[in-house]
């Protein structure tokens, strides 16, 4: 057991000399002996494996006597280490406290280090080294001078050195060899040296990954921001391909995002959706390019126009460029007009697609068809005012109508109305004769006049306007003062009635009701107000008694339930209950075809906004609140159910259920206003600013949410949303991808320096992790971006970079106006091979 010590040693130095002595106290302290060589105790109960502390007399001493402050200082010291140089030979206090230590019987535990400054040799060779001794080491003190010389340490250049010098006098501190000490040091200097490289080295790798992933975060955050930069611009972008590719993409290997591409995704890819390109013509609430099951889809632009079967994701037909197009509302049959100079019409049968197209005729010959609802019936009107009539449910078999007005053989002008399930088509002549055709039983009656009746005020020998019930029961018409409604089978007038000023008929879809409409004079600042009756046609056309005959109304397919602004609010009225309400809250309103739901946008709040209910006219009692609404949003009610869908003036489209009020889903963003509707509750569509087309699958799950309920991210998000969405995903836009460099902005530009050597597609994007083909990627885009091999870059429609093309990802570059040089296809050559 080592002795009981205050000190583990004292160092005795010459004042001049404090500086060295400092090093040689740090490094005593701070030294930790290897636990490979022992278990050391310098002094009692001191620390395990330390030269510590280490006393410096000036330094340790207060104010007061100094010469018993430093014996008692030598007394309490396991060792003494003299710092041996000529200013600590020459210095009395040095001399004496070797001498006092020695006079304590420990001869034993004195080291010297010679200072790394002292001479070695004088300017004539002699050895300078005898110089550094204070003269107890040379006089009676130590006796013997030689047997202290191998305990001395040398921290001279050229002799030990510094580190080496104060490891032999830790040696002999703690009774161990110096050579192994020294050894042991070695050792674990380059095992420190090595760590201190592993660490300065990944130090270097974090430093270049952190770099690398503040890089791809910026240039991630500049591509999510981008579609607002050209927002703002006053221009408008499809922002999907770039919050995807912000967001990241499989196999990253710096998986940084934009801080805005969830938000962006999650916003505009809410729901599984098919977007097509921005020259499809206009349609209607009948659906003219997409059937209302939602399930056919025409898209037709000015490079091209094909059927697609949205279920299958299949392509139907290829069909060229059109000039124009009727699709039937159940998506069976569909007529075209192609843009040859001709302009040829051909009747195509989508129940079977492999069917051969039929010819119908071109512009010499046709002017004018009707197609019903159902895609039963086709009336093609020719030049000459004879017609022909396709039983497209017999498979188009054809039956010549003959003339069908006794006007001009060369009038064009004749209308013709086909009702919704084929049965029954009225035409008007240029003198307007109206015939009703019977096509189901093949028989046809004519009405050149309406029948005087008892009342000669009430003659129509001028007829106007028509309007046909969908199911071809029913048929009106009128003049300027007259109405007058016919049974088709029959031929009997049902009603006829003076109506005043500029009258117009609504029919029931089933025929059983008509709302007949007229302008009146009213008082104050309303010069003319409108004024609905109510016929009930299969009660020998009663008027229909109810408060709410005054401005708009609207009624059930079957007549049944009828709504109409009355002088006190809204009223319902549900014949087949008897029953009739009164709404006060109202502006505008939407009733269900079935009768069963009814939406009502309230009267205009503080804000400017209207509160939109919903009322299930079944059930009764009061509304729910589904949404707050202006008068420039779009709000559409589902034929059949007690889905909503509103489309805000900035383009956002939300869908509420009325059974779910709480709970609205987002769509989509982008979106026109004036054009959406529910197709069969399956599918909302609607037209964007930017002049595309985007159908959502409301009953598919959405890609933003995972099936733990929670919102995706990063690239998981993009993944799903890819999965759902990527064969219809437009590409990045051609001005920012595939421009020529004078014709960018300085966003674009940046934008572009991004996309260069990547697919137009994002979804098509692979990170070097992902395997060969991200590698395969990775060296092409190094190609383009590094080497500027131009030609190697990707054309659009291409999917990976062994150059594979994808069909539906070509469609979509043509959809979405990408030059026909820059789009990749079977049918055109390889840029690449030029």
């Amino acid at each position: 057991m080592s002795d009981l010590f205050r000190f583990a040693a004292f160092i005795s130095y010459s004042s001049k000399d404090a500086a060295f002595a400092g090093r040689v106290h740090k490094a005593l302290e701070s030294y930790v002996i290897p636990k490979a060589l022992g278990t050391f105790e310098v002094i009692g109960g001191g620390k395990k494996n330390r030269i510590y502390p280490v006393f410096r007399d000036r330094e340790e001493l207060s104010a007061g006597d100094l010469g018993n402050r430093i014996e008692a200082a030598l007394k309490a010291s396991s060792a003494l280490i003299v710092v041996c140089s000529p200013n600590g030979a020459a210095s009395p206090w040095v001399q004496k406290e070797i001498e006092y230590f020695v006079s304590l019987g420990r001869r034993d535990r004195v080291f010297a280090i010679i200072h790394d400054r002292a001479q070695t040799v004088d300017e004539a060779g002699n050895d300078l080294t005898p110089a550094c001794f204070p003269p107890a080491f040379r006089g009676d003190a130590l006796k013997d001078f030689a047997a202290l010389e191998p305990l001395a340490a040398d921290a001279r250049r050229g002799k030990d050195g510094f580190r080496n010098a104060w490891l032999k006098i830790v040696a002999g501190l703690i009774g161990v060899s110096a050579g192994a000490l020294q050894d042991r040091d070695r050792a674990r200097q380059s095992g420190q040296r090595i760590r201190a490289f592993s660490a300065i080295s990944l130090l270097a790798l974090g430093g270049a990954y952190t770099a690398a992933w503040v890089d791809a975060r910026n240039w991630r955050a500049d591509l999510s921001a981008y579609p607002e930069i050209v927002a703002a611009q006053g221009a408008a972008i499809d922002p999907a391909p770039f919050a995807i590719a912000g967001a990241g993409n499989p196999g990253l290997l710096v998986p940084a995002r934009g801080a805005r591409s969830d938000a962006v995704l999650s916003r505009v890819a809410p729901m599984r959706t098919q977007i097509f390109g921005n020259e499809t013509p206009e349609f209607t609430d009948s659906g003219s390019f997409l059937s209302q099951d939602g399930r056919i889809v025409v898209v037709s632009t000015a490079r091209a126009a094909a059927v697609y079967d949205r279920e299958s994701n299949a392509k139907i037909r290829d069909l060229g460029p059109l000039d124009g197009f009727t699709l039937s509302e159940n998506g069976a049959a569909l007529v075209t007009q192609d843009n040859t100079p001709s302009r040829t019409w051909t009747y195509y049968d989508l129940t079977r697609p492999g069917a051969p197209a039929t010819p119908l005729g071109d512009n010499n010959d046709i002017y004018g068809y009707e197609l019903s609802a159902n895609g039963a019936a086709l009336v093609v009107k020719h030049r000459d005012n004879t017609a022909t009539l396709y039983d497209l449910a017999l498979g188009g078999s054809v039956r010549p109508l003959g003339q069908l007005s006794d006007g001009d053989p060369r009038s064009n002008w004749t209308e013709v109305e086909l009702s919704a399930n084929g049965a029954t088509m009225v035409t008007r002549a240029q003198n307007n004769a109206i015939t009703i055709y019977d096509l189901a039983n093949r028989t046809r009656r004519r009405l050149p006049s309406l029948p005087p009746p008892a009342d000669t005020s009430l003659q129509m020998y001028s007829v106007t306007h028509n309007t046909l019930s969908r199911n071809g029961a029913t048929v009106a018409l009128y003049n300027a003062e007259n109405v007058a409604v016919f049974d088709v089978s029959t031929g009997r007038v049902l009603l006829r009635s003076s109506v005043g000023s500029l009258p117009s008929v609504q029919l029931s879809n089933n025929g059983s009701t008509a709302i007949v409409r007229q302008r009146v004079r009213g008082d104050g600042p309303m010069r003319t107000n409108t004024v609905n009756t109510l016929y009930d046609l299969a009660n020998d056309a009663a008027p229909v008694s109810f408060s709410g005959g005054f401005s708009n109304a609207d009624m059930s397919d079957d007549g049944r339930v009828v709504a109409a602004h009355g002088r006190d609010g809204l009223v319902v009225l549900d014949r087949a209950r008897g029953s009739e309400r009164t709404i006060e809250n109202y502006g505008r309103f939407h009733l269900s075809a079935t009768g069963r739901h009814l939406v009502v946008e309230g009267n205009l709040q503080d804000n400017g906004a209207n509160q939109l209910m919903g009322y299930n006219l079944e059930t009764g009692g009061s509304g729910v609140e589904l949404a707050q609404v202006t008068a420039a949003d779009t709000v559409t009610l589902s034929r059949a159910s007690s889905g909503v869908a509103i489309v805000r003036e900035n383009g956002d489209g939300i869908l509420v259920d009325m059974a779910e009020p709480g709970t609205p889903r987002q769509i989509g963003v982008g979106l026109d206003g004036g054009e959406a509707f529910l197709a069969n509750d399956t599918v909302f569509f609607a037209r964007r600013t930017d002049g595309s087309v985007a159908i959502y699958d409301l009953q598919a799950p959405s890609p933003v949410i995972g099936p733990d309920g929670r919102p995706r991210h990063g690239a998981d998000l993009a993944a799903s949303v890819c999965a759902a969405n990527g064969d219809w995903l437009a590409p990045f836009a051609t001005d920012v991808r595939g421009a020529a460099a004078g014709d960018r902005t300085r966003e674009a530009a940046r934008a572009n320096a991004i996309l260069a050597g990547r697919p137009w597609n994002p979804c098509d994007w692979r990170g070097v992790l992902s395997g060969p083909e991200g590698w395969a990627q990775w060296w092409r885009r190094v190609e383009v971006a590094v080497l500027g091999r131009a030609s190697r870059d990707y054309q659009c429609g291409e999917i990976n970079a062994s150059g594979a093309v994808s069909e539906r990802r070509t469609d979509a570059c043509r959809f979405s106006g990408v030059p026909e040089e820059r789009i990749a296809g079977p049918d055109l050559p390889d840029p690449r091979a030029q």
